[in-house]
């Protein structure tokens, strides 16, 4: 699997994408099974705001964080809705492009980010793989979260829609980004936001596979730091150094 499947969240990647999202009251049960993009073509199309003001709001949300940090549980489902992979874990980023994403599972890759260097740590393998960060955005959806959100509108075509709860107004929303390059590794990223708090971001791929990523106890603009978004590399670990 290339290295950068690992990173289509993400968060996120939010989703989010300095990092972000918690727990609200939604209109689904909280032990529902995620099904975000069917939920929203589903809703009334009052709900949709137009596309071209959509990626505003987005942007200036996003870079209203500029740390994260967060506890995540990741699904993947494939096309039938059948679970093919669920991790939890810990991450952290920044609005340097620095990121740091570990598992609990302690076969999982350990993938870290100083902003220009990427290590993916394959503990199973006993074997570290360093490159140079791709910064495409279409590519590397986490960088949403890590000061790129900027660059939204020229990278995605963005839906915005809100949701409200039973008892009161508006509580959540969601933005679909739809990537506009045919060479990204996804076709869509949702990314939703509940009381002003990132929550979810579910990527969707051409095969009809899901990755649904969501983040809990989290901590925005707290301080983190420097070492966090650098590797430790083990004595004995094979090193694959790939960058120009």
């Amino acid at each position: 699997m290339h290295p950068y499947e690992k990173l289509k969240v993400i968060l996120a990647r939010l989703l989010l994408l300095s990092v972000t999202l918690t727990l609200g009251t939604y209109t689904r049960a909280d032990n529902a099974q995620p099904s975000a993009i069917q939920d929203l073509k589903d809703q009334n199309p009052s709900d949709r705001i137009s596309v071209e003001s959509a990626a505003t709001p987005l942007v200036q949300y996003l870079q209203g964080i500029q740390a994260l940090h967060s506890q995540y549980r990741q699904e993947t489902l494939s096309a039938d809705q059948r679970t093919l992979q669920s991790v939890t874990g810990e991450l952290w980023v920044d609005a340097r492009q620095r990121f740091r994403i570990v598992a609990d599972d302690p076969f999982e890759p350990i993938l870290v980010s100083d902003g220009e260097s990427f290590w993916n740590y394959d503990v199973g393998l006993d074997q570290i793989t360093i490159s140079d960060l791709n910064k495409d955005l279409g590519q590397v959806p986490v960088l949403l979260l890590s000061g790129h959100a900027g660059q939204i509108s020229d990278v995605f075509v963005v839906e915005r829609f809100e949701l409200e709860n039973d008892v009161g107004p508006v509580v959540s929303e969601q933005y679909l980004l739809r990537p506009r390059s045919a060479d990204s590794l996804f076709e869509s990223m949702m990314v939703r936001i509940d009381d002003k708090l990132p929550r979810t971001i579910t990527v969707s791929d051409s095969l009809g596979q899901k990755t649904i990523i969501e983040l809990s106890d989290v901590r925005i603009n707290t301080k983190i730091d420097d070492d966090v978004f650098q590797l430790d590399i083990p004595a004995g670990i094979d090193v694959i150094d790939e960058r120009h």
